[in-house]
């Protein structure tokens, strides 16, 4: 079977060049598509909101554990949680999850409204419970803002999550967010899974993630859509430092069946990383890319 992955080629940064170096030297190949042709697994840079909207994502992952492992100056490198968040399509200059209390508030009939978020955030449910079973996490947190004023998408929100989790035996914990950020930064290797609403608090506890892992150039990202998985570099990481993009790659990988390939990068990453004579300046080393991504290459 050929060992090649389609990769999104409007998402392409420094750090494309380096990750296709490293996949060539462990036997696998890019093979760019255009946002139309993507479906299936696909391997794209770091994806923005529009982004996100236009390749019709309903769920945005985010996991610790690999990254944390890598870096050896992290503080958290037993940090093993997963963020779930809920991406609900826009429609219009104000988003769905907006116009819920806004409009509602002013007597409009939100019905449709409520059943479009719904369906989006079921589909964002059944996606963390998927992973608390393949991660074995018996619980889901809740991400939640207690001031918020989008108090009933906020209770849509939980209703729907708890419905979903009760069909997967899977126990749910509603968290506010302050409360959730403290856990965190000082419990974050018995977190698990947290799911999360569609709104800029949830971005703000993600880039806390990124952070805990080590830094949002070591991240990598899972973006699912209907008829598509892209994994991705952070959209909040370095465009020059490929290991986020690589993480991506290996999981890509083990999604398509190539479990030897994906452990020779990562076990080629851990090296490099555990010598730490070729990192690149965002994790505290000298080195460009191309240093990078050649130690990396020569350590498969």
């Amino acid at each position: 079977m050929s060992k090649v992955i389609p990769f999104l080629s409007a998402t392409k940064t420094a750090a494309f060049e380096g990750a296709a170096k490293v996949l060539s030297a462990a036997g696998v190949s890019f093979k760019e598509v255009s946002n139309a042709e993507a479906s299936g697994v696909v391997v794209a840079g770091g994806l923005s909101r529009s982004d996100l909207e236009a390749l019709k994502v309903h769920t945005s992952i985010r996991s610790t554990g690999a990254s944390a492992k890598l870096n050896p100056d992290v503080t958290y490198d037993d940090a093993d949680f997963s963020v779930v968040r809920s991406v609900v399509p826009a429609d219009g200059a104000v988003p769905a999850v907006e116009r819920i209390d806004k409009f509602a508030k002013m007597g409009v009939d939100m019905s449709s409204e409520k059943h479009l978020v719904q369906a989006n955030i079921e589909k964002t449910a059944q996606e963390a419970c998927a992973l608390a079973a393949e991660t074995g996490a018996t619980k889901i947190t809740i991400f939640q803002k207690p001031q918020s004023a989008f108090k009933e998408h906020n209770a849509l929100f939980v209703v729907t999550v708890k419905a979903i989790a009760e069909k997967a035996d899977i126990s749910v914990e509603v968290v506010h967010s302050s409360q959730l950020n403290n856990s965190a930064v000082m419990f974050s290797k018995n977190l698990g899974v947290v799911i999360a609403p569609d709104y800029s608090a949830s971005t703000v506890f993600e880039k806390l993630a990124s952070g805990i892992a080590g830094g949002a150039g070591l991240a990598s990202e899972t973006h699912k859509a209907d008829n598509a998985t892209f994994f991705t570099a952070s959209s909040m990481g370095s465009s020059s430092n490929p290991t986020g993009l690589l993480l991506a790659s290996s999981r890509a990988l083990k999604s398509m069946g190539f479990a030897a390939e994906a452990g020779k990068i990562e076990a080629a990453l851990a090296k490099v990383y555990k010598a730490g004579t070729a990192l690149p300046a965002d994790v505290k080393g000298g080195k460009d890319t191309a240093a990078f991504t050649a130690a990396v290459a020569a350590a498969l």
